[in-house]
């Protein structure tokens, strides 16, 4: 509001000076003429003078609604800060079940080694066992041969874990190779399947997991633009508050924001996809902390992942519908900046308008003025001397004629 004053002040001067010096000619001009036709220019002045009060009224209706449009930009602005912050809360949500998802791949890998010690003590049990009758012995066989299958579903279990670890890591670097080698090494887990399941190597599933979820954090830490929307925000501000200062200049940069924004929203479109990969990530996940909860026998984990998994659900669903609700921002910003360009274009046209309005005047009133003068110079001598005594009352408007037409010429 405080840089619309300076325009209108700018506005109101050259108005008064028209109106005045469109007063003095009316006069002038009654004193010379006492009759004009329909096309004389006091008409014409009257005719511009209406077209110039209905221009000053289409600029002032311009203006309000230009700042109409600054207030709804603005508010449109707090409510993208809003939506930003609601984002990184879900973004530590998100990060907290993560951590839940952690210790409960802890939580698994200690029921695992009981699992281990289990069965050492069974075997230990069994080769002790030497000395029994043949139906322990067929019992003890049975047994050991149950036990081994159910280690070679375990291990079968391990490996496919380890495969589907690696394929989300190598599909998260887009490593066409990484592909190339889990495809390998599911078709040897599909041979191992008819022979013996091949061990998973020492400590590879741990550091498979530690790089999956480095990768997952860097991914989630990609989903923060604020820094550049910030950017955008306060460049779009910037240029708003141009718009009453220089028209012509506020239209080039409009096309710079054009851009940005169009460059923004194909980043928005990016981190879509990124998140849209991130919820199958997520998903995949999820169906291994389903195998895991199926193999683990303590209900105090299993009920901790299902409380992860929940959580972890939550945040992705509000995460989408924030990015949406973001999404819609940005639309509703697009057509509001185009709204202010079409407005600014007709301030541009009425400012044209205007300007050619005020050159029409002042060829008029020059017109008008060289005219007078003109007749005042063809008089002749005679009839000057003898109107001299009656022709006083009409030296004060001969002179403020041409002292006007001096003023003009000034101009």
């Amino acid at each position: 509001m405080g840089a619309r004053a300076p325009g209108q002040s700018t506005w109101r001067h050259p108005c008064l000076h028209v109106r005045g010096l469109v007063a003095r000619s009316l006069r002038i001009s009654t004193g010379v003429t006492p009759h004009h036709p329909c096309g004389s220019p006091p008409f014409q002045i009257k005719m511009l003078s209406d077209r110039k009060r209905e221009l000053e009224h289409r600029l002032s209706a311009t203006l309000e609604e230009n700042d109409l449009l600054q207030g709804t930009v603005e508010e449109l602005q707090d409510r993208v800060l809003i939506l930003e912050r609601q984002g990184h809360d879900k973004d530590l949500q998100l990060h907290q079940s993560q951590l839940e998802l952690q210790e409960a791949r802890l939580s698994y890998r200690q029921l695992q080694v009981k699992v281990e010690e289990l069965t050492e003590e069974r075997s230990l049990q069994s080769s002790a066992a030497t000395n029994t009758s043949l139906l322990s012995e067929i019992e003890q066989s049975m047994e050991a041969e149950e036990l081994e299958q159910e280690r070679e579903q375990l291990r079968l279990q391990l490996w496919e874990a380890y495969c589907q670890v690696r394929y989300l890591c190598s599909h998260l670097r887009g490593n066409d190779s990484a592909d190339s080698a889990v495809s390998t090494d599911s078709s040897m887990d599909e041979s191992s399947e008819t022979s013996s399941a091949k061990d998973v190597p020492a400590g590879s599933l741990r550091t498979a997991l530690s790089e999956l979820k480095r990768l997952i954090q860097s991914i989630v830490d990609g989903l923060e633009p604020t820094s550049s929307r910030r950017i955008d925000d306060d460049s779009l501000e910037e240029q708003i508050r141009q718009t009453s200062e220089d028209s012509r200049a506020l239209r080039e940069l409009m096309e710079g924001e054009r851009g940005k924004l169009r460059q923004s929203l194909e980043e928005l479109q990016q981190l879509h996809s990124q998140v849209t990969l991130l919820s199958v990530e997520m998903t995949a996940l999820k169906e291994e902390r389903d195998r895991l909860r199926v193999t683990s026998e303590d209900q105090e984990p299993k009920e901790q992942l299902q409380k992860a998994i929940r959580d972890r659900d939550e945040a992705i669903a509000k995460k989408n519908a924030v990015e949406l609700e973001l999404a819609k921002c940005k639309m509703d910003m697009m057509s509001l900046n185009s709204q202010l360009l079409d407005a600014i274009q007709q301030k541009l046209n009425l400012s044209q308008q205007l300007e050619a309005w005020q050159d029409d005047m002042h060829r008029v009133i020059d017109r008008q003025l060289m005219d007078t003068h003109l007749k005042e110079q063809s008089r002749p001598a005679a009839a000057l001397s003898r109107a001299h005594g009656s022709g006083r009352g009409d030296e004060p408007s001969t002179a403020e004629g041409k002292r006007l037409f001096s003023f003009f010429r000034k101009i």
